[in-house]
This record gives structure tokens, C-alpha cells and sequence, in this order.
């Protein structure tokens, strides 16, 4: 039987400290370690089918990684006896390779751990056993991504918080939970170092990330909650809800500096080079990853919801464009994806953020967006609700300095009102403006709804609602869809009958506006009335 020298015992014991690697090579040892865990982790992959048993997963890879030169690092570590951990379904993590045999529909993990001159690599990905599930998908797909957000926070001057506060946030953001009881950890001539590195966690807390340092990053996500349990061999953790669980991992080490991702990865011996200051030392291709040849690589858009977040927080909203106000706003409703090509979508049909915010539940339901894959998607009812909602926000928040005082001693409040309410409306509207003998609003109703270039009006019935309600003027409001406020000779008409039937009756007519995007018109300033 094989066994793995006890380097640990021999050489460097585990502290609090975190260890510093400030020497090239030892970088340069570690990518070797990672090379070769990555191979054999793509080695696999054709391998992993239904009808094969873990015990042959692990003969595989234990066979490979020693005709090249390498050490099993999990072989006789702590009495584990197995070259790599194999967990199917809902085995969150530590699986024994053994009988169990795959069978289609399974999502397994393989967690393999090599030592290659005394430096250990260590790296786990996903695998789908012949045609998974929707729902299994869903689980890998968030997992590689939480695992990329997570990576993004390695640089200099983060802090471990942070890594696990992009991860949790992804995760959560997806319906999902992490798992608490396991973590990733400090390596390098130790297989387990310091520090523990948490996949949830709060923006700014735990240490700083500083060049030198190399961990793991290996989120563990589960479809339901995020309690697990151990089961009596001492080794295998499972979901306590038995819902489906996975995990990806990444070696990582923090630099100075590096280059941006390159849209795939090579093994060419550069190595897969993350954003500026760190460098995944193992060194996988991108699509191969999760070992899933259905399966995507990692979004464009990954890490890029928390990336806008950052911006609108540290430089403020005034300074984002409108789609990126409206990608913010459809986070809410839409979890998870790309948002940018439904926000920008939007514009493009309506022509402007006020008039998108203006459309109606129906109008906005019928925009489509293609993303990045050539996948057509729209606007459902969720996120046609949520805009309508904020446009009725606006409106209120406009009205309210209005109806705070005399409506006539509030004029600047009542034009900003009568814009936000009417200007995007994309059918003509004719409301009326009831106040009492302080000139306070009594009511504001609307009379007529019509279409883009005509809405009835009775002047009776806008004097008798006036009755009604006791009111002692009136200032008639409408708007035109073409966007020109000018009145139509049907508008003076229109204005001068009503003031007349008001006039009989003691109510005084105030003004008529008209609303069109490119401003107001007044009549009483045209000296129309």
C-alpha cells in the first residue's frame, strides 16, 4: 500500500499566522502543484459516466498523478485512505470513493489535492453524470459562479470578508445557501494553514489580503438549507435536508500584480491569471472547469452586480447612466443573469428613462432583449409591476410638496407634478385639478383617457364633479403625446366653454395646462383665458 510521506510532522507545523510566500519559486512550486491537479481533474472528466464506480474515479487518478511524478496528498492524510473525495448529490463534501456506482442524472464532485517537491495543489470541480436536471444545473451553474465572484475580491487590500460577502451574496441572490461548517484554508508546504477562509462574511472583516499569501477559495452551496451532518464514518458531510449540493475550488495566491481574465484558460504554463493581484495556481481550462460539456462557462456578468453596487455606493448614482439607475432597479426582481441587455432594451423602446418609467404593465411586458448566448428574454409581470410602482412613487413624491401649500402660491412644485404625472403618458389625458376656497388641492382626478391625439371632454361633467366636491376653482390639465405643448384650436374651444359653465356657477378656472416632453404651456401666460 501507498503511502504519503509525513511531510507536516517533518517540516512546518500549523499556526495563527498567516504565511507569507515572498519568494518566486515558491509561487512557481505551487503553480506545478496546480498543474498537475488540474490535468488530472481533466484527465477524468471522459471518465465520469453512469455505470462507473468511485472506486475507479479514484484508482484513475491516483494512477495518473503518480506516473507524473506527483503525490497523492489526501492518501493516509488523518487515516483517509482514498487518493480524492467523491461527493454525488447531496454529499456536501469528503465522499469516500468505494462501490457506488453513477448513475445518469448524478452531480458528483472530485476533490483532488496532489504534492508535486514538497508544495501541495489543491482543487475540486463538478461533473454531471450523463442528462442532470434543471434544478441540478441551476445548483453548478451558481456555484462556479459564486466561485469567480469570490475570486474577484483577491487583491491587495481586501479583506477575507469580502471574498465571503461576494460569495454569500451571489449565492443568496439565487435562492440558495452556503455552507457554514466547512471553509477554505491556508496552503502551501502545509495542505490545511492558516487562515480559514470563510465563503460568507461581511464587507471589510477578517484580515487583509496581502501579496504572498496563497489559500483556497471552494464555496460549498446547497439547494436547500445550509445545515449539514456527518455521518458515522467520520468523513462523508451531507445536506440535512438532503437537497443537492456543490462545490468548485480554486487554489489562489495574492500578487501585486496580473492581467486581466482572458476569456478562456490555458495550460500552457502561465497559468489562468485573474484581475489585477492574484493568479489561480491551478491552472484549469474555463468550459472544463465543471467537467460538463453542456455546461457554460463563467458569465461575462459574473461579479458584475456587486461591481455596479460598489460604483453607485463609493461615487454616488448621480454619476450612472440611465440603464445602470435601471439595472440596479431590476436586480430586485430579476435575482440572477444579465439585466444590461433588458435595461438598455427598455430605453431603446421607450427613449428615455422617464418615459420607460411611464409605460404602462402591458407596454413594458412586450420588450424582448437578446443576451450573450442568443437567448431571447422579456419583461414579466414581476418586473412590469415593480416599474410601474416606482413611476407612482415619483408621482407622489411630486405631488406632495404641491399639495402642501396653496396650489397657486406652489407653482414651481404643481409644473414638476404635472410633468412627472403626464409628460411620457403615451395617450392624451385630460385631468382636473379641484382646490378649495385657499386655493388647497381637494382633489386631482383624472376625467377622460383617450388616444395619442384626442381625449373627450364634457364640460358639464367638469363643473358638476367641481359641485360635487365644493370646490372653488379649478386648473385643468392635459398632455399631448406628439410632445408639443402648443394648444390646438379644439383646446382654446375646449378651455373657454368650461370656463364659461364654471363662471355661472361661482368656480373659477385658474389656468389649463398642457403637458408635451418638451415643457408646459400655460394658457394664462399666453393670455388665452
Amino acid at each position: 500500500m501507498y503511502e504519503t510521506p509525513e511531510l507536516e510532522a517533518d517540516t512546518l507545523v500549523r499556526t495563527s499566522a498567516i504565511r507569507i510566500y515572498d519568494d518566486p519559486a515558491d509561487f512557481e512550486g505551487m503553480r506545478a502543484a496546480g498543474r498537475l491537479v488540474a490535468e488530472a481533474l481533466d484527465m477524468i472528466a471522459s471518465h465520469v459516466v453512469p455505470g462507473v464506480t468511485t472506486q475507479e474515479i479514484d484508482d484513475r487518478i491516483r494512477q495518473f498523478t503518480l506516473d507524473r511524478g506527483g503525490l497523492p496528498a489526501c492518501l493516509g492524510y488523518k487515516g483517509y485512505m482514498k487518493t480524492v473525495c467523491t461527493s454525488i448529490n447531496h454529499v456536501v463534501c469528503h465522499g469516500i470513493p468505494g462501490d457506488r456506482v453513477l448513475k445518469d442524472g448524478d452531480i458528483v464532485n472530485i476533490d483532488h489535492t496532489v504534492i508535486v517537491d514538497g508544495w501541495h495543489g489543491d482543487s475540486s470541480r463538478m461533473y454531471a453524470v450523463g442528462n442532470i436536471n434543471a434544478r441540478a444545473r441551476k445548483l453548478v451553474d451558481v456555484t462556479y459562479e459564486s466561485l469567480a465572484v469570490g475570486l474577484e475580491q483577491v487583491k491587495p487590500g481586501n479583506t477575507f470578508g469580502d471574498i465571503g460577502y461576494a460569495i454569500q451574496r451571489h449565492v443568496e441572490a439565487n435562492r440558495m445557501s452556503v455552507v457554514r461548517d466547512f471553509c477554505g484554508h491556508g496552503i502551501g508546504r502545509l495542505f490545511h494553514d492558516s487562515p480559514n477562509v470563510l465563503h460568507y462574511g461581511r464587507k471589510g472583516e477578517g484580515a487583509v489580503l496581502k501579496p504572498g499569501m496563497i489559500f483556497t477559495v471552494e464555496p460549498m452551496v446547497n439547494l436547500g438549507k445550509p445545515h449539514v451532518k456527518v455521518l458515522s464514518d467520520g468523513w462523508t458531510a451531507v445536506t440535512r435536508d438532503k437537497s443537492l449540493s456543490a462545490q468548485c475550488e480554486h487554489t489562489v495566491g495574492v500578487t501585486e500584480d496580473g492581467v486581466p481574465c482572458s476569456p478562456r484558460g490555458t495550460n500552457d504554463g502561465r497559468g489562468w491569471l485573474m484581475q489585477a493581484g492574484a493568479t489561480v495556481l491551478n491552472f484549469p481550462e474555463r468550459t472544463a472547469a465543471v467537467s460538463m460539456p453542456t455546461h457554460r462557462p463563467i458569465p461575462h456578468h459574473a461579479g458584475h452586480r456587486e461591481r455596479l453596487r460598489h460604483r453607485a455606493r463609493a461615487a454616488g448614482l448621480t454619476h450612472l447612466p440611465d440603464y445602470e439607475l435601471l439595472e440596479l432597479f431590476l436586480f430586485r426582481s430579476q435575482p440572477q443573469g444579465d439585466v444590461k441587455p433588458i435595461a438598455k432594451a427598455l430605453l431603446t423602446r421607450f427613449g428615455s428613462l422617464a418615459a420607460v418609467l411611464a409605460a404602462s404593465v402591458e407596454e413594458l411586458m412586450t420588450v424582448r432583449a437578446e443576451d450573450t448566448r442568443g437567448r431571447v428574454k422579456g419583461i414579466g409581470v414581476e418586473t412590469a409591476l415593480d416599474l410601474a410602482a416606482l413611476h407612482e412613487v415619483a408621482q407622489r413624491v411630486a405631488k406632495e410638496p404641491a399639495i402642501r401649500r396653496p396650489v397657486i402660491s406652489s407653482w414651481t412644485a404643481l409644473l414638476a407634478y404635472v410633468r412627472v404625472a403626464l409628460q411620457h403618458e403615451p395617450r392624451e389625458q385630460f385631468r382636473v385639478l379641484y382646490l378649495d376656497k385657499k386655493n388647497q388641492l381637494i382633489l386631482d382626478e383624472v376625467q377622460n383617457r383617450g388616444t395619442i391625439d384626442h381625449a373627450p371632454v364634457y364640460p358639464r361633467e367638469v363643473v358638476r364633479r367641481g359641485l360635487e366636491v365644493s370646490a372653488a376653482a379649478m386648473i385643468l390639465v392635459h398632455n399631448h403625446p406628439s410632445g408639443d405643448p402648443t394648444p390646438s384650436r379644439a383646446d382654446i374651444d375646449m378651455t373657454k366653454q368650461i370656463v364659461q359653465a364654471a363662471k355661472s356657477l361661482s368656480i373659477e378656472v385658474h389656468d389649463h395646462l398642457i403637458v408635451g416632453r418638451d415643457g408646459v404651456t400655460s394658457f394664462k401666460q399666453r393670455g388665452l383665458m
